[in-house]
């Protein structure tokens, strides 16, 4: 992978405002960078081993910011489910890099819109406790997918949502799944894909200063605007990169 100056611009532009999105509603770093990675180009274990460095950047100065909401005990035991189910993730996308970079971007995109659908149409009601089953299954579903394309967070999104818990706590769980599903995820990646993962983790290395800098403006919107608006908003940047991602190569076919 070899990146010009308009290359890293582009980059560097993705990782700010998937910085600032997850740090505005909680989640859709991974869903929204990832994706966009691929359409300029990236292989999708570049995009991952891309991304989350950064997200563990993001998500450890975020939690640490807000370190007096995060839910601790009731997070740790299922995050540990979550990151024993990554292998199986990991196992599945290095079968999905033989079908070609079109196709990918298609699976990637697919998993992207019915992320999305899924959380439009679910809306669990908020309660004081959740049973145990619901949070085993979301967990380990996040794992599979952390592995597989990056995109872990929407089974935990709909997991947090069934909570009645305030916004700051709800982000603030869903930053310790996300920063103790980092290193695994990416030894995992490095492992089954080599040399072209940390080479991706080295140029991601270099974005870090972005990537803080995109936690300002994410946390000021996240206070400004009401929570539903915010999601609404990233609804739409992100049904746009899945159409994209899913038609692209279909409009193509059909002019050539």
């Amino acid at each position: 992978m070899t990146l010009g100056p308009l290359d890293l611009i582009l980059v560097g532009l993705i990782l700010f405002v998937g910085s600032a999105l997850q740090s505005a509603i909680g989640f859709a770093f991974g869903l929204f960078a990832i994706n966009a990675l691929l359409l300029i180009g990236f292989q999708p274990y570049e995009a991952i081993a891309t991304v989350i460095p950064c997200v563990f950047i993001q998500s450890g100065w975020s939690l640490y910011r807000h370190r007096e909401d995060a839910p601790w005990k009731a997070i740790l035991p299922l995050a540990v489910l979550a990151v024993a189910c990554q292998p199986i993730g990991v196992w599945l996308l290095g079968r999905l890099v033989e079908i070609g970079q079109d196709r990918i971007r298609q699976v990637f995109g697919f998993i992207l819109l019915f992320a999305l659908v899924a959380q439009a149409w679910l809306r669990p009601r908020p309660r004081d406790h959740v049973p145990v089953g619901w949070g085993l299954l979301a967990f380990a579903v996040s794992g599979v997918l952390t592995g597989l394309c990056g995109m872990g967070g929407p089974p935990l999104v709909l997991w947090v949502m069934a909570h009645d818990w305030s916004s700051a706590r709800s982000r603030a769980a869903l930053w310790i799944v996300f920063l103790l599903a980092v290193p695994t995820n990416l030894l995992l990646q490095g492992l089954r894909f080599g040399e072209p993962v940390w080479h991706a983790t080295g140029i991601a290395c270099l974005f870090f200063p972005i990537v803080i800098l995109g936690v300002w403006p994410g946390l000021w919107l996240g206070r400004q605007f009401p929570k539903p608006v915010l999601q609404r908003i990233a609804f739409v940047l992100l049904a746009l990169i899945a159409a994209d991602a899913i038609l692209r190569s279909v409009v193509v076919d059909m002019f050539t």
